[in-house]
């Protein structure tokens, strides 16, 4: 099966936050089908959002899918996927033009004190 390319922004995160990725999904066909699909990082699987619930898509409709998924432990650039099924067939293997980027992310703190009156 084809891997075809799909637009995606450059997101750099924390490691084992967790964040949700929305993804519009279209079915150009004449006919309504029922889908279920994962989105997931690496290969092997670093992180996956598990396999969705079956959705159905109306000829020619849009539906907005919302992934949850926990970013992996180990910092690193890892690859995003999302593959499509419909009726137990996988029918779409996709890969994002960009990789999410895991990385210990230092944010600004300060500490005061004690406060010393004379």
């Amino acid at each position: 099966m084809e891997t075809r390319l799909i637009e995606m922004e450059d997101p750099t995160f924390e490691p084992g936050s967790a964040h949700s990725a929305i993804a519009p999904l279209t079915n150009p066909t004449e006919d309504d089908f029922s889908y279920t699909t994962e989105l997931y990082l690496g290969l092997p699987k670093a992180a996956t959002s598990g396999v969705s619930a079956p959705f159905t898509i109306p000829a020619g409709g849009t539906v907005d899918i919302t992934y949850n998924i926990t970013m992996p432990a180990t910092p690193g650039e890892y690859e995003v996927f999302i593959d499509v099924w419909s009726g137990g067939v996988i029918i779409g293997h996709f890969k994002a033009t960009e990789n999410v980027i895991i990385e210990e992310i230092v944010l600004p703190e300060i500490e005061i004190g004690p406060i010393i009156w004379s």
